[in-house]
């Protein structure tokens, strides 16, 4: 039982699969967070205004304008 439980607890729980290939514009998007390093493909998980999460590459520019925008954003609120 024990080594189940322990077991559980490596395995990450939110990770991409697959990505959503198309710009996703940034109104759109009301926060965001990057997937866990143990999954396969590192990803952010794009969460809109309405509640759907889209995971895409991390490593593409405009997904890295977005993440950039949305920290300096949260820095000014944070004043």
């Amino acid at each position: 039982m024990f080594a189940l439980f322990f077991s559980l607890m490596l395995v990450p729980t939110d990770c991409c699969f697959q990505f959503f290939r198309n710009r996703v514009n940034r109104d759109l998007i009301s926060s965001y967070y990057r997937t866990d390093h143990r999954c396969v493909l590192r990803g952010v998980v794009l969460i809109t205004r309405r509640g759907r999460n889209i995971c895409v590459d991390e490593k593409e520019q405009w997904v890295q304008n977005i993440c950039a925008l949305a920290q300096t954003e949260e820095n000014l609120l944070s004043l």
